[in-house]
């Protein structure tokens, strides 16, 4: 995480980085960082993944015949 000052009076706004920390994080569906930053501007909330276990995938087939299947099960006529 790199954090800038940012001045927009300067002749150059964007000032030197700043290295806050490194670590490695989870991701969200988009690719992006999964963080949020508390409201008071000096804490972070951030998701770390488990590099103990593999990320696992479902697929469902016949998804609609599955739900139809469990939907009309539990009902009787």
């Amino acid at each position: 995480m790199i954090a800038v000052e940012f001045d927009s009076d300067a002749e150059s706004p964007v000032g030197e980085e700043t290295v806050l920390f490194e670590a490695v994080f989870e991701f969200d569906a988009y690719g992006d960082q999964s963080y949020d930053v508390f409201p008071d501007g000096q804490s972070f909330v951030m998701m770390v993944p488990d590099l103990e276990s593999p990320p696992k995938l479902f697929v469902i087939t016949e998804f609609l015949e599955e739900m139809n299947r469990l939907f009309s099960s539990g009902q009787s006529k």
